[in-house]
């Protein structure tokens, strides 16, 4: 009897050492990738560019991110001016941002869906970046 007592004790302090090693781990892992997980996420106020797996570029607001799809609000992109004229200028063609929903010959929304795994990767960009610049400028116009 004296030994049943014993191993239910025994039982006790380690169960009480497993539960206290598993809430330490918990606790240090939410203070080390807390700020990392944060990070990840597109800042709301700021545009992000999207690479994606196909070599094309976008530019927007990214919502709805950790879905089997997301969405690109308020989408700009690069086209160089070769595209845009009939003739591109010696020394190579000059780039424009073009909103999406201009300039093009299916009108599209200013909004676009992409397939997280079209997603190479994407970044926020700072509002001092010179295409956040250029956004703002167009949309002031």
């Amino acid at each position: 009897m004296a030994e049943d007592i014993k191993d239910v004790s025994t039982r006790g302090a380690l169960m009480a050492i497993a539960i206290a090693t598993i809430v330490i781990a918990v606790v240090a892992s939410v203070t080390v990738l807390g700020p990392q997980i944060g990070s990840k996420a597109p800042k709301r106020k700021q545009y992000q560019a999207v690479f994606l797996t196909n070599g094309q570029v976008y530019f927007g607001k990214l919502r709805n991110l950790g879905g089997k799809y997301v969405s690109l609000q308020d989408v700009y992109t690069v086209q160089s001016q070769a595209a845009v004229q009939a003739s591109a200028s010696p020394g190579g063609a000059s780039l424009a941002l073009i909103k999406n929903d201009q300039n093009n010959l299916i009108k599209p929304e200013s909004n676009i869906t992409i397939s997280s795994d079209s997603i190479l990767f994407w970044e926020n960009m700072q509002n001092d970046a010179e295409v956040v610049k250029k956004i703002n400028d167009s949309s002031k116009k």
